[in-house]
């Protein structure tokens, strides 16, 4: 299989904002959404089965959040709860 060469390449998820990466990266985003919600979409979505699965990414993907300092680092966060724009709780962040 071959992937076309395009201008633009978006990479997405726990690690797609690694330090390492940062002279590659163009734009990093931070979807900020609470950590039950999160929970909650994962089991919607993956399964009740997996829920052991889903309680150690937690804590997997919180250490390395705090080692690579990702949300700081993130030049847009945006809010990942599902609230309306303009409803408390709702907002976009610039650094």
């Amino acid at each position: 299989m071959t992937v076309p060469v395009r201008p633009v390449l978006v990479v997405e998820g726990c690690g797609s904002s690694l330090r390492a990466l940062d002279p590659w990266t163009t734009l990093r985003l931070w979807v900020e959404a609470p950590a039950a919600l999160r929970l909650t979409r994962g089991l919607a979505r993956d399964g009740a089965d997996l829920a052991e699965e889903w309680q150690r990414w937690l804590v997997t993907e919180a250490a390395e959040f705090a080692r690579e300092d990702t949300r700081a680092r993130a030049d847009l966060r945006l809010d990942g709860s599902g609230a309306h724009p303009g409803a408390s709780g709702s907002s976009t962040d610039r650094r």
